[in-house]
């Protein structure tokens, strides 16, 4: 989950309790960035969390063929 710590329109806390309720099963894995000084927004950091998470989880962790970082 990606959130700006300063976000008018999806407050975080508008959110967490969504978020701590989310069942994401034995073998899943969710984790919270909450970002100070970003509003609703999609920041370059976040983006790069985004990748990083979906290339730990959805290529690398679940069961995909590997593919060094220098490949890409």
């Amino acid at each position: 989950m990606l959130s700006g710590a300063d976000d008018p329109t999806v407050p975080w806390e508008a959110s967490r309790g969504f978020v701590e309720a989310l069942d994401v099963g034995r073998s899943g894995r969710k984790e919270v960035m909450v970002v100070g000084g970003v509003k609703h927004e999609f920041t370059e950091g976040m983006r790069e969390e985004m990748f990083r998470f979906f290339w730990e989880e959805a290529l690398v962790g679940g069961g995909a063929v590997a593919v060094p970082r220098s490949a890409l």
